[in-house]
């Protein structure tokens, strides 16, 4: 895997290509849970992948579109099969129409095989990840977000975080875990009902 800035291109890029599938001095990536690193290059674009025994390379996007956060399986050699893949968000459009596409538009989040493929949109858009957790053993990931309840274009205090669910095997677009009547008497009970 290649990360693509547009910007910025280092000057030992193709050296990086050496490097194994973990950095052995952390420089790329840090610890996100038992079960994946996030992957810590900045501003990417694209994630390129080149096969060294083939010469072949493709793309990870075929559209125009920031990675805003980019998790990897913790295991060096990891597969394929399920718990084994890949987490990221998309920034796609500037939402709160300041010209700018950043962290402050929303993301959206996909999942993808470790080779790139068979990429899911598994959030609703224009939220923002808190945290996500993956339950193999019940072939769930879960989904922690903000929306823009208050609609305001912002992400603040004053929306909702919410937790979905999706399934690890056959995801689609995740749906909340916590059902209407639950939620209003939690927010009866804490906030008065307002």
């Amino acid at each position: 895997m290649i990360p693509l800035r547009v910007a910025n291109i280092e000057e030992n890029f193709f050296g990086r290509l050496k490097e194994k599938y973990f950095s052995p001095d952390g420089r790329y990536y840090s610890k996100y849970s038992d079960g994946f690193n996030r992957f810590n290059y900045g501003n990417m674009y694209n994630v390129i992948y080149y096969n060294a025994r083939t010469s072949s390379t493709y793309s990870l996007l075929t559209r125009k579109a920031l990675i805003n956060q980019f998790y990897i399986p913790a295991e060096q050699n990891a597969d394929t099969s399920r718990g084994k893949f890949i987490i990221f968000t998309l920034i796609e459009e500037d939402y709160n129409n300041d010209e700018e596409i950043n962290e402050d538009d929303g993301e959206t989040v996909y999942k993808c095989t470790i080779l790139g493929q068979d990429i899911r949109q598994i959030s609703p858009e224009r939220i923002r990840l808190v945290y996500f957790d993956v339950d193999t053993k019940s072939d769930a990931i879960y989904l922690y977000v903000t929306e823009d309840t208050d609609v305001n274009k912002k992400f603040n205090e004053k929306d909702e975080t919410k937790i979905l669910q999706t399934s690890i095997t056959n995801s689609n677009i995740a749906t909340e875990v916590l059902n209407d009547s639950l939620k209003n008497s939690m927010n009866s009970l804490y906030n008065n009902g307002k």
